[in-house]
């Protein structure tokens, strides 16, 4: 059985596909969707956590992951489904967002990708090996260049302290309570939070409140004050007021200009 179903890839731009909008319409991918940024644009939402568009990043979203972005942005991409395997192991445990330490030969594996998936069956073993070279390169990423088991370890503790983020966000969560998880000191964690992920462990766990929160208030018909304690804020004050500060409105205006626009 080939590991490989479906490949195809190539060159988005969304100016081209999405005139005159600001954001894309909420979408349910059906394969594994891979992309590569060479220039800083905005961001895009996979299941309601906010991942930047940045310069020599890759973004991975999975099968039956809702996601949406803000316009524009370009990228090189593939989208490939995947049987049962090594391959889909891998992207299946991926995080979403990698920040690359050699982009040159990223970009080459996508144009290679791109160009060999128009006669995919032909060229099925070469694009499975450019795909496992692709998954050799990504696992090397993270804390580049640090081999030790000190560093191994710190990354895991990271890895494990967003994903506790993310399953636990409308709990009323602390940073003690995040580095009690992972048994690191409260200082020591958020220094480490910071360096891998550029901001602290509470602005991160504000981002996905705020995401999910423009999610329920573009697809449900919650009030604000459920929306707001659904997503774990202690009053709908406060979250009025992460709301404006990260989106610039108030989540009532938020509501009036999507219902208008889109």
């Amino acid at each position: 059985m080939q590991e490989i179903k479906r490949i195809y890839g190539g060159y988005f731009n969304s100016a081209n596909k999405i005139a005159n909008k600001k954001m894309s319409s909420p979408r349910i991918s059906d394969c594994f969707e891979i992309e590569f940024f060479d220039s800083d644009y905005f961001y895009t939402v996979i299941d309601g956590v906010k991942y930047p568009l940045k310069e020599n990043s890759i973004i991975i979203a999975k099968p039956n992951q809702e996601r949406y972005s803000k316009l524009h942005f370009c990228c090189k991409y593939f989208h490939v489904e995947l049987e049962k395997g090594e391959l889909k192991d891998f992207f299946d445990n991926a995080k979403a967002f990698f920040s690359l330490s050699d982009p040159k030969d990223y970009e080459e594996i996508f144009n290679q990708i791109a160009l060999l998936s128009v006669a995919f069956e032909k060229n099925y073993y070469k694009i499975k090996s450019l795909l496992y070279s692709l998954v050799d390169k990504l696992s090397k990423e993270v804390f580049h260049g640090e081999n030790s088991k000190k560093s191994q370890s710190v990354k895991n503790a990271i890895i494990n302290a967003s994903k506790y983020i993310e399953e636990n966000f409308s709990e009323d969560i602390t940073l003690k309570d995040i580095a009690n998880h992972v048994y690191l000191h409260p200082n020591y964690f958020l220094k480490i939070f910071k360096k891998y992920y550029g901001v602290s462990p509470n602005e991160y766990l504000n981002e996905i409140r705020i995401e999910r929160a423009k999610y329920m208030l573009m697809a449900t018909e919650k009030s604000v004050s459920e929306i707001a304690l659904n997503c774990g804020f202690g009053s709908q004050t406060y979250f009025s007021s992460v709301f404006k500060k990260q989106t610039g409105s108030t989540p009532s205006q938020f509501i009036k200009y999507y219902k208008k626009n889109f």
